[in-house]
């Protein structure tokens, strides 16, 4: 899988002037998700439908501030914990303070949790799950290009239910929440997980930056799902100002 995912990026290495450029970063410090090849795949076959350039890679070494200028949108898909050092820790703050977009896929939250500034672009810290549920799910908003597709009020949504350090909302436009009465939270391995106020997508304006961070995609079905393809299709659109 990783020699894929390497092998991908050099062949996607080829920039365009007139579509979306696209950094699809996969690097894991711990845990890697079952569902990431089919992840992969799904950015494949949506940016081939979609006309953006995507570039696949783990390596931390493109981020540095000549590559990550090349592109549009960083996306960190189900990344988790210390994948970036000092120097592309600072290449990367530049690109967020440059005006480019962020997208942050379910484990995002997961990821560089001893970095407070990350914290502050994310929106919040992962501290558990719930495990794979059966949940209701409220869309708060759905004139944001990534719930548009949706009808507002409540849908059934399978996944895997992360609860956060604190709600994000505030701080962030809240797009979907987590009904919690309609998952066990109370009592998943002796924890607690329920955080009341349950946010699960949402978006902000972060030092000049458009960034948006989704709970959502721990299973692999999930990626064939045209429900949730939508939604990061909107969130692309929107990170990269294209709506």
């Amino acid at each position: 899988m990783r020699t894929l995912i390497l092998t991908l990026a050099i062949f996607s290495l080829y920039f365009s002037a007139t579509s979306q450029n696209v950094l699809v970063f996969t690097k894991t410090g711990h845990y890697r998700h079952a569902c990431l090849p089919n992840a992969i795949k799904s950015f494949v076959e949506m940016g081939e439908e979609n006309g953006w350039k995507c570039t696949f890679t783990e390596n931390a070494s493109f981020f540095t501030t000549d590559i990550l200028n090349k592109f549009d949108v960083v996306v960190f898909l189900l990344t988790n914990k210390d994948i970036l050092d000092n120097n592309q820790k600072e290449a990367f703050r530049n690109y967020i303070k440059s005006g480019k977009g962020f997208i942050g896929i379910h484990s995002a939250t997961v990821t560089e949790l001893n970095w407070p500034w990350f914290g502050n672009l994310i929106g919040a810290r992962f501290i558990g799950h719930s495990g794979v549920q059966k949940g209701k799910i409220t869309i708060e908003d759905n004139t944001h290009p990534a719930t548009k597709h949706l009808k507002k009020g409540s849908m059934v949504w399978e996944d895997e239910w992360y609860s956060l350090n604190k709600t994000p909302r505030g701080d962030v436009n809240v797009l979907i929440s987590l009904n919690e009465d309609s998952i066990e939270m109370k009592n998943f391995h002796g924890k607690d997980m329920t955080m009341g106020d349950h946010p699960i997508a949402w978006y902000h304006i972060f030092e000049g930056s458009r960034v948006f961070q989704t709970q959502l995609g721990h299973r692999p079905e999930i990626y064939d799902d045209i429900i949730f393809r939508k939604h990061i299709i909107g969130a692309i659109h929107w990170v990269s100002k294209k709506e």
